[in-house]
């Protein structure tokens, strides 16, 4: 696990990063842009964050192991309707 980084070595215009504000004990992900206004972070949906205090990468994401496909020999239209030809006989 990463650990906390001073605001001062924060990446610009990278990938988004997880950010720490202190004040209201809140957690954010957002990426450091440079706006009309100047610089400043903004969360994917458009929110402002302003003076976080500590960042760090986020975490890669979880990797899901698929369960393997078994292969089903029963017609199309059983597999489709639930029933099988032994019920109607």
């Amino acid at each position: 696990m990463e650990e906390w980084k001073p605001m001062d070595s924060a990446p610009w215009d990278g990938p988004c990063v997880l950010l720490w504000r202190h004040r209201d004990k809140q957690h954010y992900v957002a990426k450091r842009v440079r706006g009309e206004h100047g610089p400043g972070w903004c969360t994917p949906d458009g929110y402002q964050i302003f003076s976080p205090d500590t960042w760090m990468p986020l975490p890669k994401p979880p990797v899901i192991q698929e369960e393997p496909q078994q292969h089903d020999d029963r017609p199309e239209w059983e597999m489709r309707t639930g029933f099988r030809e032994e019920d109607f006989a």
